[in-house]
Formats: structure tokens, sequence, C-alpha cells
């Protein structure tokens, strides 16, 4: 653990906090899409993007809380390989690959696996965390 730095672990937090706020944006417009499936491909494409670009946010985002835990303390996370980390859900069937399930890996996004070893993943949609198999 680093030697306390106000200045630089308030600057971390801010940095989580903006990621968030920015997450939150690109969700919303996600929302606002036109939901009745009569897009034309490149208001398709557009839409997308925002969804591309909150899975990327949100990774980062992963990437600053862990960073600031292990700086300043806090609860411990463990990050590895997402394509590892997708790959055990869907072998342990809390994932699958099924594009018309609400389980479809393509609507997760990995965040952290936990002190306990379960990997914890977040819906691109709802925002709600996939619940532990017991």
């Amino acid at each position: 653990m680093k030697p306390f730095e106000y200045s630089n672990q308030k600057e971390l937090f801010r940095k989580i906090v903006r990621l968030g706020h920015l997450e939150d944006r690109l969700i919303n417009r996600w929302n606002e899409r036109d939901k009745s499936g009569n897009l034309w491909p490149d208001q398709r494409r557009f839409y997308h993007g925002f969804l591309k670009m909150a899975k990327k946010i949100a990774e980062k985002r992963s990437f600053a809380v862990a960073e600031y835990n292990l700086l300043y303390g806090g609860e411990k996370m463990i990050h590895r390989d997402p394509d590892k980390a997708f790959e055990d859900a869907i072998q342990k069937g809390r994932l699958n690959r099924d594009k018309d399930s609400d389980l479809y890996a393509g609507n997760w996004m990995y965040m952290f696996t936990n002190e306990h070893g379960i990997d914890q993943f977040k819906n691109i949609i709802t925002r709600k965390y996939l619940k532990e198999v017991k």
C-alpha cells in the first residue's frame, strides 16, 4: 500500500466517478433508441457504437477501482483475462451463447473477480450484476 497521498487518492476517485457518469450517459443513449427494431443499418451501427463504448468505459472504470483499492485499501478484487472469465461462465451455465436468452454472454461485461473467486458480470442494458450461483 502506498503512503497516503490525499491529492492522488482524490484524483483517482474523481476519475472513477467521471468514468461512471460517462458510462451512464452512453447507456442512456442506448436506451433512447427506437425499440421497434425498425432501424436502418447505419442507425444500428450508431447505437451499437454507444454500447461498445459503454463496455470499454466500464472496463476502464473497473481497472481504476481495482487500482484505487490496491493503493488505498478496500475490497480485494482480482482482474483476470475477460475472455477466460466468459468461457468459464458459459461452461458453468451462468451465461450462454443463445442470442435470445437473458443470459446471452454478449449482453454482459466482465467487471472483476471477487475475493471468493467468483467472476462478476454486469448487464450492459440494465446495469445489474449477474447473480452468483450457489
